[in-house]
């Protein structure tokens, strides 16, 4: 059964109970260097170079290790976590940890508006859903993925997440490279007003980073992506925009094997094969009322059916009575 991450809440979870930092102070702002922009949809420049290498610089140093011990790995010190948070502007106060002292939440909401959750919702359910009876699929929403042992400048959480031939695990608090399995294939950024920073910022050379290799992104208002949906293939280590369909009726992902297009202005994964969207939980539901409501009449007619077959035998049986 394919492991699904962060099911339906609007807020983050984990499986136990999360450590928490205290408050730090506002001085930990500073100094903070915001990265290159992300060049949405155009092909690598040098401007996008820069940007890889701006954030790579910081994510090849990784926290020592207690007594250079290999094994077992340290737990991450509250400096390094610190200084991760600030790093992706978030408050260090709320990061919660899992068992092995790796980020698992950061106190902030899956979804920036009601919008915003639901299009990350309906994403996970609804490929959740698509790879149901794939033991080695793993879809996560807003789950934390951990690309280095001992260290936490290669952690990040984006809004969706699919990962092939992983250990499949649903309670998981986060997604660890070195155990859970290989990198995602894809990952899927809902954009958002508060979001945008992050996710044009410092997230997709990370993401080329760790080697996931489809990177989407989806703009609610459609203002940062024409269109409201683009994605990036990761080539030569560095994002290839995917091409729109020929018929320009969305984009192809060749890792999920789904369109990926927006209606109504909202986020739909169609089968190439039917031409049919993805149902969302509420399309469940409908389809579930009406066949609720069919099967109802069918039985109802059916029932009638059965009441004049049973009022013409007794006029059958009564005939034959004056008869004999």
């Amino acid at each position: 059964m394919v492991a699904i991450g962060r099911f339906l809440a609007i807020g983050r979870m984990s499986a136990a109970p999360a450590q928490r930092f205290p408050t730090w102070q506002r001085d930990d702002l500073a100094n903070v260097r915001s990265p290159p922009r992300f060049n949405i949809g155009a092909s690598p420049t040098d401007a996008s170079v820069e940007w890889t290498m701006w954030y790579g610089a910081d994510m090849d140093r990784q926290v020592p290790r207690i007594n250079g011990s290999a094994a077992p790995p340290p737990l991450l010190t509250e400096r390094a976590v610190r200084a991760w948070a600030v790093r992706l502007g978030v408050d260090p106060a709320q990061v919660g940890l899992d068992s092995d002292g790796y980020p698992c939440e950061d106190g902030e909401p899956m979804g920036q508006s009601q919008r915003h959750g639901f299009s990350i919702a309906y994403g996970g359910t609804a490929l959740a859903d698509w790879f149901r009876g794939r033991a080695d699929v793993f879809v996560g929403m807003d789950c934390f993925i951990h690309g280095a042992e001992g260290g936490v400048l290669r952690s990040v959480a984006p809004d969706l997440c699919v990962a092939f031939g992983c250990r499949a695990q649903d309670d998981r608090p986060s997604y660890k490279l070195w155990r859970d399995g290989p990198p995602p294939a894809f990952v899927l950024e809902v954009l958002s007003a508060k979001t945008r920073r992050r996710d044009l910022g410092g997230k997709p050379a990370l993401y080329a980073a760790m080697g996931i290799g489809e990177f989407w992104l989806f703009d609610l208002l459609a203002r940062d992506v024409p269109g409201g949906i683009v994605g990036h293939r990761l080539s030569g280590g560095a994002y290839v925009p995917v091409p729109p369909l020929a018929d320009g009726s969305g984009h192809r992902s060749e890792a999920l094997g789904l369109d990926l297009r927006v209606a109504a202005g909202e986020l739909r994964f169609r089968d190439p094969a039917t031409g049919e969207d993805l149902p969302s939980l509420a399309e469940y539901r409908e389809a579930h009322d009406a066949a609720e409501a069919a099967l109802a009449e069918e039985r109802a007619r059916r029932e009638a059916m059965e009441a004049d077959l049973a009022e013409l035998r007794a006029r059958l049986s009564r005939f034959e009575r004056r008869n004999d």
